[in-house]
């Protein structure tokens, strides 16, 4: 096939095979790192609003430790499997730290949270009285 083309073009297309594939390897490689570089991002954040439960799988997905992840994300999924404990187990600091935060910013919020907290208070205390009596 290439007998009839000159050795000077058999080493250009040699040539240029070889840095379209060094080219594609490198965007494939950035792509990767780009993509563990967003999840470390995400893994940090959720951590800073305490999912941390979340976080660390996804932060071992960002190391590149993609067992670990697997397996971190295995147990969480069995977690939230097990009932309404490991959901609100999950999510118990993240939901203080949403409140801690309506606290300081939002006056507004932070009345509407009280109310939702005051009517569930209020309503446990009614489910209480009617089962006790």
């Amino acid at each position: 096939m290439f007998d009839q083309v000159p050795v000077a073009f058999q080493y250009l297309i040699l040539a240029e095979t070889a840095l379209v594939a060094t080219i594609v390897a490198l965007w494939a490689v950035n792509r990767v790192q780009a993509r563990r570089q967003r999840a470390g991002d995400l893994a940090d954040e959720l951590a800073k609003w305490g999912l941390t439960k979340l976080s660390a799988p996804l932060r071992q997905y960002s190391q590149g430790d993609y067992s670990e992840a697997i397996e971190g994300f295995v147990a969480l999924a069995k977690e939230m499997k097990g009932g309404t404990a490991g959901a609100i187990g999950l999510m118990e600091e993240a939901v203080k730290k949403c409140a801690e935060h309506y606290a300081m910013s939002n006056a507004t919020k932070c009345r509407e949270l009280i109310a939702i907290l005051q009517n569930g208070a209020a309503l446990k205390s009614t489910v209480e009285t009617s089962i006790t009596v």
